[in-house]
C-alpha cells in the first residue's frame, strides 16, 4: 500500500489518483510538519556553519599562540604570573634563562627569583612593585641577577596587577628582558662624554651652549679663562661674553650669528677679546644651531679657541707681502739693475736651498736622536715606505723591508694584531691614527712601539695615503709596570699593617680579659671588661680594613651591626629581654672619624645594657645611622648617629655635660673629636643623638 505521507515529504512523488484524499485537518498537520522540517534543517545548518567557525577560530589562536611563544623565545623575554594571594608564580622557559638556569632546573617560586636578585638592588626593586600594586600603576624597574657562574646581568622588569570587582589586587603579570648591553653601553657613553671633557680641558677649547629663548648660557671653564675671567667667579649671561668682544668686532659676529640661523648653516667668526688686564686676544669661535620639530632655532652650541699666534702670523705675513710689494715696484722701476738683482736673486735662491738641505738634515737627526721612524702606507696598493730608523725599531736590517703589510704583520705581536687592524680602520673615518702594540724582534725579545699618523685625502675625498711617525715606548711601558707592581705591593703592606695592628689590639684584649679574671674586685674586673671592650671595638674596624679593598674607609653600617651585636654577647643579654634594632645607612667612613664614632657607640650602648634596665627589665635598644642634609649649609651633608633605649633613664638633677662619669667623659671628648655637638633627650628612656660633619665621599656615597 502507498504511503498518503509521502507526497509530504517528497513533493516529487505523487501519490496515485486512486488514492483517496486525506482530510483537511490531516493535511494541515502534514503541511506544519514540513514548515517545521524545514525550519530544524536551516538551524542545522546555521549550527554546523557556527562550529566550523568556532574550529577555525581555534585554529587560529593556537597559530597566534605558536607565534606569540616563539616572538617571546626569540627576543628572550621572560613572562611571569604572580598570584598575590597564595604567593605561586609560574614563567616560561625565558625566564629561567635569566636567571642562569635551564627550564626546570630550580622551582618556580618568588623565594627563587628573589635569592638571584643583587643585594643592593632586591628592596628596591620590592618596593617598587608593592608600589605599583598599592597605586594601580605598571611597575617598572632595572635590576641586577647574580647568575650561579658568579656573573651578574642587569634586567628590565614590567608589570601590571590584576585587580577583582571591589578593586582588590589577586594577580600580578608582567616581562622580563636582559638589558645588561643597554647598561654597558651607558658605561661606555659616560666614560667616553669624560674623555670628551678631558680632551678638551687639555687642548685648552672653550665650549658654549647659548639658550636663544632665556639667553642662559653655560660655559666650561677654558671659556672662563679664554676671556679673561676666573671660572665660576660669576653667574654666566651672554653678556658677560658680549662685554669682552672688541667694540669693533661685536656688530660683525652678532650678524654672523643671525645668518647662520637664518640659513641654517654652521656659525664660524673669528674676533678679538679685551682682558681685564687690557690685553688683546684673538679669538675663534665655531658654533651650530639646535633646532625643533618646528625647524625654529632655539639653541646654539659651539666652541671657542684662542687663535693669536696664528693672527700674528699672518700679521707678519701680510707685512711681508707689503715689503714685497714694494721690493718688486722698486725692482720694476729700477729696471736697469735687474740682471744685478737677478744675481741676488739666485744667490738668496741658492742659500734657501742650502738652508732648506740644512733643515731636512736636522729633521733627520732629531727623527734619529729621538728613535723616530717615518712612514707612509699607499692606501690604495697598501705598498709601505719606511726610513731606515722604522726597520731599526721593528727589528729588520737596513733595506730588508719589503714594504708589503706581511712582511709588517710578520713583526706585531699576534694579540695585537686585531686592536691594530681595527685602530687603521677608524683611521679611515676620523683621520688619525693612534695606536700602542708590541713587536717581536727574530731574537724574541718584545718592544712596545706608538704610531700616530694622518689621513690624506685625493680631490674627490677618497682615502689616498697614510703618513705617520713610529716611536720605541718599551722604557715608558716598563716604568708603568714598575709603578702597579709597587702600587700592588704597598697595598699588601697597608693590608699587613692593619692586619698586625687587629693582632696587637687583640692581644691588648686578651690581656686585659686575663687579668680581669684574676682581679677579685668586681668593680675593678668590670672597668677591665669596659677597657677591653673599647679595645676590641679599634680591633674590629682594622679587621674589616684589611679585608676591605678599600683600606683607607670602612662601611660604618656594617661595622656598627658586628660591635653591638658583640657588646650583647660580652654582657651576656638575652634578646628576649632586649631587643636592638639597627637602621644604619652603608655610609664610607675615614679612620680618623671611622674609630671615635666606633668607641661613642660601645660606651653608649654598653652603659644602656648596664644602667636602663636594672632587676632583669625588658626593653628595646635602638641604634639610627643616617646622612642628611645641613641645615645651616645645604650643599654639605650632615651625619646623625642616634643611640636611644626605652629604659629608666639618667637621673634628672645629673649634669651629662659636667659629669665625671668615665663614660660621658670619654662621648664627650670623642664628640669635639669629631667636630659633632652631642643632644640628650629624657622624654622616654634616654636617646643620645651626635651630628658630625660628613666626609665628601660618604656624602657622594649616600646619594
Amino acid at each position: 500500500m502507498s504511503d498518503p505521507n509521502l507526497a509530504a515529504y517528497h513533493p516529487e512523488v505523487q501519490p496515485l489518483s486512486t488514492q483517496p484524499t486525506p482530510p483537511e485537518p490531516l493535511q494541515a498537520r502534514i503541511l506544519e510538519l514540513e514548515q517545521q522540517l524545514r525550519t530544524c534543517h536551516e538551524k542545522l545548518q546555521h549550527a554546523n556553519a557556527v562550529i566550523k567557525d568556532y574550529e577555525q577560530a581555534a585554529v587560529d589562536l593556537r597559530t597566534q599562540a605558536e607565534k606569540f611563544r616563539f616572538a617571546l623565545d626569540l627576543n628572550q623575554l621572560a613572562i611571569w604570573d604572580w598570584d598575590l594571594q597564595t604567593g605561586a608564580v609560574t614563567w616560561n622557559d625565558s625566564h629561567f634563562y635569566l636567571l642562569g638556569y635551564r627550564p626546570g632546573e630550580i622551582v618556580q617560586a618568588y623565594e627563587a627569583w628573589r635569592d638571584r636578585v643583587h643585594p643592593d638592588d632586591r628592596e628596591r626593586t620590592e618596593q617598587s612593585a608593592q608600589q605599583a600594586i598599592e597605586t594601580g600603576t605598571e611597575y617598572q624597574a632595572e635590576y641586577r641577577v647574580i647568575c650561579p657562574d658568579g656573573s651578574i646581568r642587569w634586567l628590565m622588569g614590567k608589570g601590571r596587577g590584576i585587580y577583582n570587582a571591589d578593586g582588590q589586587p589577586f594577580r600580578m603579570i608582567g616581562i622580563g628582558m636582559d638589558i645588561s648591553d643597554r647598561k654597558a653601553t651607558e658605561i661606555a657613553l659616560r666614560r667616553s662624554e669624560e674623555q670628551h671633557r678631558l680632551t678638551l680641558e687639555l687642548t685648552h677649547i672653550g665650549c658654549w651652549v647659548w639658550e636663544l629663548a632665556t639667553d642662559e648660557v653655560k660655559w666650561n671653564g677654558n671659556h672662563f679663562r679664554l676671556l679673561g675671567y676666573v671660572p665660576d667667579e660669576a653667574e654666566v649671561h651672554y653678556q658677560m661674553w658680549r662685554d669682552r668682544v672688541h667694540p669693533e668686532d661685536i656688530d660683525r659676529v652678532e650678524a654672523l650669528q643671525s645668518h647662520a640661523l637664518q640659513t641654517r648653516t654652521d656659525y664660524t667668526a673669528e674676533y678679538r677679546v679685551i682682558h681685564p688686564d687690557g690685553s688683546l686676544h684673538w679669538m675663534m669661535s665655531r658654533g651650530r644651531g639646535v633646532y625643533d620639530a618646528s625647524g625654529k632655532a632655539h639653541q646654539i652650541v659651539g666652541v671657542i679657541i684662542d687663535i693669536s699666534d696664528r693672527k700674528q702670523a699672518e700679521i707678519a705675513v701680510r707685512q711681508l707681502n707689503q715689503e714685497l710689494e714694494s721690493r718688486v715696484e722698486e725692482r720694476t722701476a729700477q729696471l736697469e739693475r735687474v740682471n744685478q738683482q737677478l744675481q741676488a736673486k739666485i744667490a738668496e735662491h741658492e742659500c734657501t736651498e742650502a738652508a732648506l738641505r740644512q733643515s731636512e738634515e736636522r729633521l733627520r737627526l732629531a727623527l734619529e736622536a729621538a728613535h723616530m721612524g717615518v712612514w707612509e702606507v699607499d692606501l690604495a696598493t697598501g705598498q709601505q715606505t719606511w726610513s731606515a730608523q722604522s726597520e731599526q725599531l721593528f727589528g729588520f736590517e737596513p733595506g730588508t723591508f719589503n714594504g708589503t703589510r706581511t712582511a709588517f704583520l710578520s713583526r706585531v705581536h699576534p694579540d695585537d694584531q686585531e686592536e691594530l687592524a681595527a685602530q687603521s680602520t677608524q683611521a679611515l673615518q676620523t683621520g688619525d691614527f693612534t695606536a700602542e702594540y708590541r713587536v717581536v724582534y727574530p731574537n724574541q725579545t718584545i718592544h712596545w712601539i706608538a704610531a700616530r699618523g694622518r689621513v690624506f685625502l685625493d680631490q674627490a675625498g677618497n682615502p689616498l695615503r697614510m703618513s705617520g711617525v713610529d716611536l720605541d715606548i718599551s722604557d715608558r711601558k716598563q716604568s708603568e709596570e714598575q709603578i702597579r707592581s709597587a702600587l700592588n705591593e704597598k697595598e699588601v703592606l697597608l693590608k699587613e699593617i692593619h692586619h698586625r695592628v687587629k693582632n696587637n689590639l687583640q692581644i691588648i684584649s686578651s690581656l686585659l680579659r686575663m687579668q680581669a679574671r684574676q682581679t677579685l674586685h668586681s668593680s675593678t674586673a668590670t672597668l677591665f671588661q669596659e677597657a677591653q671592650n673599647r679595645v676590641q671595638s679599634m680591633a674590629l674596624i682594622h679587621e674589616q680594613l684589611y679585608q676591605s679593598p678599600d683600606l683607607s674607609h670602612i662601611q660604618f653600617g656594617r661595622y656598627v651591626r658586628v660591635l653591638v651585636n658583640q657588646l650583647f654577647q660580652c654582657y651576656g643579654v638575652s634578646p628576649e629581654r632586649i631587643t636592638l634594632a639597627i637602621e644604619a645607612d652603608e655610609m664610607p667612613l675615614n679612620l680618623n672619624t671611622a674609630i671615635p664614632c666606633g668607641l661613642i657607640v660601645n660606651e653608649l650602648v654598653t652603659n644602656a645594657l648596664k644602667h636602663a634596665f636594672p632587676d632583669n627589665q625588658h626593653g628595646s635598644i635602638t641604634l639610627q645611622l643616617k646622612i642628611a642634609p645641613d641645615p645651616n649649609h645645604a650643599a654639605i651633608q650632615q651625619g646623625i648617629l642616634t643611640v636611644a633605649d626605652d629604659g629608666i633613664g639618667i637621673p634628672p638633677d645629673l649634669n651629662w655635660q659636667t659629669s665625671p662619669s668615665l663614660g660621658l667623659r670619654i662621648v664627650r671628648n670623642l664628640v669635639k673629636q669629631i667636630c659633632g655637638e652631642l643632644t640628650i633627650q629624657h622624654q622616654t628612656g634616654t636617646t643620645f643623638c651626635i651630628t658630625f660633619p660628613c666626609p665628601s665621599r660618604c656624602s657622594s656615597s649616600a646619594s
